[in-house]
């Protein structure tokens, strides 16, 4: 199931005179094999607010403990307009649903734009609206080409692992996420111990890197990795990595600092984001996974787009996903199935990331 969103094109009447859509009016085309259907919706007008329910997986600790409850209850309030839920519980749609089920087993989606302010709502929470818990749908957000970058060279899933222990930030102190940081890095070591064999005619090197910041990150061969695994404090459009002068202090990295993760044009098949708000567009602040993406840095990216819940939702994934990956199965195939597991799981995880590549 393939859902693109563009920007609404001008009508004509009698083929002569030219009706200029709203700005915030959008097109929105599901198609599903030989159906099509397409629907205009204004994202100005009838908005509501809802609040997902998240923050089961967000710590075991009280969620006050985090520190930072007022800049995540902005995160955690999703916004859409009530026309884009209104698409997808119309019979016909409702019915291809239906039959994508049927054929598939599962309901795949993707949905492809360039426009944040609505690529990265919650449609996770829009879906579930119309064909509730039980319906296993997957999320896949594709954007426009990327910038053009050196093709990888390595045929193989070299990985390079990036702990962040910073967690101060002007006198507001962060969830010490470097607790968490043994367990996720076991995780992944772990599945390239009992996956390398499988692998044997291939690169296969896993590198951890503690204590990231400006200077240590250009002192790394980035261009030797296929795989870059960032854990670090994240906010909408900005990855938290460490001051040059206290590792404690964050030092947000915005989209204009990416490039440091891409030396000599260096493009990464695979960049996992195990940060908050990694896929993540807040009042216009640009989205880590879209800008990583446009600015041709990964193939894919995986990021999750709220708090990314540390100690739950993150090793759980990041287990299942680099056991997949090692097994010869592609970036799109360990995710699918990843996310397939871990609904399927008797764990109460409901924040799971998203996929994001270029639509190339």
């Amino acid at each position: 199931m393939l859902v693109k969103i563009s920007k609404a094109l001008d009508r004509y009447e009698n083929n002569v005179d030219p009706i200029r859509s709203n700005p915030d009016e959008y097109l929105i085309e599901v198609q599903f094999k030989e159906k099509n259907f397409s629907y205009s919706i204004d994202v100005g007008k009838n908005k509501t607010q809802i609040v997902p329910e998240r923050k089961e997986v967000l710590s075991s600790a009280p969620y006050e403990n985090y520190q930072i409850a007022n800049e995540m209850e902005n995160v955690l309030t999703s916004s859409y307009p009530y026309s884009l839920a209104d698409i997808f519980t119309k019979p016909e749609i409702v019915t291809t649903f239906g039959l994508e089920k049927s054929v598939t087993g599962d309901i795949d989606v993707t949905i492809s734009s360039d426009f944040s302010e609505l690529l990265e709502t919650d449609w996770e929470i829009i879906l579930k609206k119309s064909f509730g818990d039980e319906l296993n749908f997957i999320h896949k957000r594709s954007t426009t080409p990327s910038k053009g970058r050196q093709p990888i060279r390595s045929n193989g899933l070299n990985t390079l692992v990036l702990l962040s222990y910073a967690y101060k930030f002007f006198g507001d102190t962060h969830d010490k996420i470097s607790g968490y940081f043994e367990n996720e890095a076991q995780k992944i070591f772990s599945s390239f111990f009992s996956n390398f064999m499988r692998n044997r005619d291939k690169p296969n090197t896993l590198t951890i890197a503690r204590y990231i910041n400006r200077n240590s990150i250009n002192s790394l061969a980035l261009s030797n990795y296929d795989v870059l695994h960032i854990s670090a404090h994240g906010k909408p459009g900005k990855i938290g990595i460490e001051s040059i002068d206290n590792s404690e202090e964050i030092d947000w990295l915005e989209s204009n600092s990416f490039d440091l993760l891409s030396k000599q044009g260096h493009k990464f098949k695979i960049i996992f984001l195990a940060t908050c708000n990694g896929a993540n567009n807040l009042s216009n602040s640009g989205s880590v996974a879209m800008e990583l993406i446009r600015n041709g840095i990964a193939e894919v990216v995986i990021a999750f787009l709220d708090g990314a819940g540390a100690e739950t939702s993150i090793p759980s994934f990041v287990k299942l996903f680099y056991e997949f990956l090692l097994s010869n199965k592609n970036p799109e195939e360990a995710f699918r199935e990843s996310v397939i597991r871990m609904k399927r799981s008797e764990k109460t995880i409901k924040l799971l990331p998203i996929y994001y590549t270029s639509n190339e």
